[in-house]
């Protein structure tokens, strides 16, 4: 549990404000480069999902 290679998620922007999504993408991306995790991300906003860069 303290080592985890990989997170799943379902819809984490659900309900959420865009302050608050671009804040929640910006610390995934964070996650997956500091730690080496794979995410898999279920979620209907292509905007934040697909990384572009």
């Amino acid at each position: 549990m303290s080592d985890p290679k990989l997170l799943l998620l379902d819809e984490v922007s659900l309900g959420l404000s865009p302050a608050a999504i671009e804040g929640l993408y910006a610390n995934l991306a964070a996650l997956k480069a500091e730690r080496d995790i794979a995410i898999v991300l279920v979620e209907q906003d292509l905007d934040h999902a697909v990384p572009t860069g």
